[in-house]
This record gives structure tokens, sequence and C-alpha cells, in this order.
């Protein structure tokens, strides 16, 4: 019957416990088989070789589950691999072109600012442009922010993680991965993540973003989206700036 489909839904949680325990079922048997072989074929210290490699088998599988990167690895094998996208891009990619045809009286920051916290459903942030003249990051546009905005020195620390361009965003809620994070959160409390915006390999802008609405955790794909947007963005304001 071709009208009739099956559907079953797996949480990511239920697929991660499963294949990790298939996983180390399938590593612990591996292990086991190889301890008999040396037990059978290792002479007289064989048994001996052969509980060594067992313990010590089970030992390295125990820790690379405890892991934090090999687990991160695991779950982001899944998701590639095993669920669809959680965006849209076509939606996703007409809500930006959206935005920044909008309102044509607000300037290029303000658009570019709107733009980024309504992609990533934040209620407002700030957003600073580079000018190479003041070898600085001067503020251009801020969204129901109440920090201090002030100019940003190129050479500030705050800006080293971005100089890996690797780097999509700065996620301030893990400061112990990143020791600007701090610097950021001190002086932006209500900050959630800091965004480069780049043009080819130069950081054209920064935006920090107010914490979302609701809780949101960034994986690998809010990564992957926040890194296109942000690479679109750079190249509307290097645009917009250069036609001006």
């Amino acid at each position: 019957f071709p009208n009739l489909q099956l559907r079953v839904h797996s949480s990511r949680a239920f697929v991660f416990h499963t294949t990790t325990l298939i996983g180390a079922g399938v590593m612990l048997q591996g292990v086991a088989v190889a301890a008999w072989y040396v037990r059978e074929y290792g002479g007289t210290n064989g048994t001996v070789l052969a509980v060594i490699l067992l313990f010590g088998g089970a030992v390295a599988i125990a820790v690379a589950l405890v892991s934090g990167g090999v687990r991160s690895r695991i779950r982001k094998f899944i998701n590639e691999n095993f669920f669809s996208l959680k965006y849209d891009y076509r939606l996703e990619w007409e809500k930006v072109i959206r935005a920044l045809s909008l309102n044509p009286e607000q300037g290029t920051a303000e658009r570019v600012l709107r733009t980024l916290c309504e992609l990533l459903d934040s209620p407002g942030g700030a957003l600073w442009i580079y000018r190479a003249s003041w070898d600085q990051f001067l503020p251009a546009a801020k969204l129901g922010f109440t920090s201090a905005f002030v100019p940003i020195p190129e050479a500030d620390p705050r800006i080293n993680p971005f100089r890996d361009e690797d780097i999509a965003f700065l996620d301030l809620t893990d400061a112990s991965r990143e020791p600007a994070a701090t610097d950021w959160r001190h002086d932006f409390e209500s900050a959630w993540i800091v965004v480069p915006l780049r043009y080819r390999s130069a950081i054209v802008g920064l935006a920090v973003l107010m914490k979302t609405r609701a809780p949101k955790k960034l994986d690998w794909e809010d990564e992957s989206f926040v890194r296109l947007v942000a690479l679109q963005l750079g190249g509307y304001i290097v645009q917009e700036e250069t036609a001006h």
C-alpha cells in the first residue's frame, strides 16, 4: 500500500546512548577476541597477558566514553548523519534578504544588527564596525542594549579568539573554554554570544547579542549557520559602504 508509511521518531539522546552502547560492545568484543588469541598463543604468560589486555582495553574504552571530546564528536556525527537539519536554509536566506531590504530609512549597521538578532532569536545587541583609519572597531548600532557602548581597539585581547577564521562565534556562557569570554561577560553582563562579521579573511564588524528569549544550546549546525550568515552580513557592510 503506497499510502501507508511507518514513521518512527527517535530522539537524539536515544540514538546517542544506543550508538555509544553498541560501539562500546563492539570494542569490548574486539578486546575479548584479542585477549583470547593472546591466551591461546601467548605461551606460558598468555593468561596474564590476556587479563592485562582485557583490563587495559576496558579502562581505555571507559576513559574514551567519559571524555567530553569523544562524546562531542559522537553527537556531531549522529546529528550530521542521522537527523534532518534544524534549519530550512531556503527560508532562512529569504529572511536575510527581506530583513536587509526592509526599512531602507535605517542605516546599514541597524539593518545588519536587527537581521542577526531576528535570525538567532535574540532580543537585542550591539554592533561595532572596523575603521582602518582609526585602527578601532567603532560603535555603529545597538538594539535594547544598556551596557557602555565605546570603541574597541583592534589590538584588544577580546579580539584574539576571532583571529582564527574557524571561529564562527564566541559563546559567553562557556567562559572556561576561552579566557576572552570572561572579559566580554564582564563588560556586557546580558551578552550571550559575540559574532565576528568577516569579509574574505578580514574582520569588518563585531556583534554582541543578548541572551535568547528561550534557552538555546548551540551545536554544530548553529555554528555553520552563524558562520554563513556572518559572511553574508560582512559582505553586505562592505558593499554598502563602498557604494556610498
